[in-house]
């Protein structure tokens, strides 16, 4: 999805989990770095701007 201000969210209910949860930060990194894994393996594309734990609101 992607809001008004073309900032993207991404939702992956499958391992949704609370950010209180006590390992819910290295959780969410692992995940964020297998999706920018995955595009510079597969298309060469590494983005300088990825979600950070600390921008969650």
């Amino acid at each position: 999805m992607v809001d008004a201000q073309d900032c993207p969210t991404l939702i992956d209910f499958p391992q949704m989990m609370s950010t209180s949860h006590a390992n819910a930060e290295w959780y969410f990194d692992r995940d964020v770095q297998c999706v920018r894994e995955f595009f510079k393996k597969r298309f060469g594309y590494e983005s300088e701007l990825f979600p950070k734990f600390s921008d969650i609101e």
